[in-house]
């Protein structure tokens, strides 16, 4: 907790405080790399709250349960405006890729219906925006995507195909390494076309590999791409 600094005049006698400098959590006991030291181990290293009260009561720091969930809380309240603006400056791109994972959610109740952990990202400015739905149907990422207007790419769950049709301004491509699982899975039934397909995929990667390592550039990368990938681009 931070002090008033108390000033004296010493001709009349008056005593006035300084202003308290500005704080992350006003009243809180914990300073502010305290706090950033919680919320960053827990999302980022995924250490559970319990698991760090641990750690800190080892080193003769005891802290309530409900005293860290609560600064949290608060934490996540506050840092709530910058996670809208990188949303905002994702959906400005032009091409984004989007996912979604199921989580567990602890209840009182023994009734656990699905939660889902949405995901944005922008490829070019690694930017990523996370957002917590109730389930996996299309509501969540409809209203995500409102003012969206470009390219998306995802893995083969219907609910990007259903974005596609009801959403005008959105285009909808999906991903090779998902579209690779099939054909490895489809080894088992006919393993010489399967492993044709995998080949050529394969001569896929190759060439977004030689890409990145020579670091092209968007157009670069656009021009490599049809000079490289397409069977017949040279005949």
């Amino acid at each position: 907790m931070h002090n008033k600094a108390q000033i004296q005049n010493t001709s009349t006698g008056q005593i006035r405080a300084a202003e308290l400098p500005s704080e992350a959590l006003p009243k809180c006991e914990a300073d502010e790399s305290l706090l950033a030291q919680v919320v960053v181990s827990k999302y980022v290293d995924h250490l559970p709250e319990y698991r760090q009260q641990q750690i800190y009561k080892r080193q003769g720091v005891v802290i309530s349960p409900s005293t860290m969930n609560n600064w949290v809380h608060r934490i996540a309240e506050l840092l709530h405006p910058v996670a809208e603006c990188i949303k905002k400056q994702i959906l400005q791109s032009g091409y984004i890729q989007m996912d979604e994972s199921t989580i567990k959610v602890m209840f009182v109740k023994k009734v656990r219906p699905i939660r889902a952990m949405w995901v944005i990202v922008d490829p070019v400015s690694k930017s990523g925006y996370f957002e917590y739905r109730h389930g996996r149907g299309r509501a969540g990422p409809a209203e995500m995507l409102r003012d969206y207007k470009g390219k998306i790419q995802s893995d083969g769950y219907t609910v990007y195909e259903t974005i596609d049709r009801i959403m005008a301004e959105v285009e909808h491509y999906n991903c090779w390494a998902h579209a690779r699982r099939k054909f490895v899975e489809a080894t088992a039934n006919d393993q010489a076309l399967a492993h044709t397909a995998l080949t050529m995929i394969q001569q896929l990667y190759k060439v977004e590999e030689h890409c990145r390592t020579q670091q092209y550039s968007t157009g670069q990368r656009k021009a490599f791409r049809a000079e490289n990938q397409y069977p017949y681009s040279k005949s």
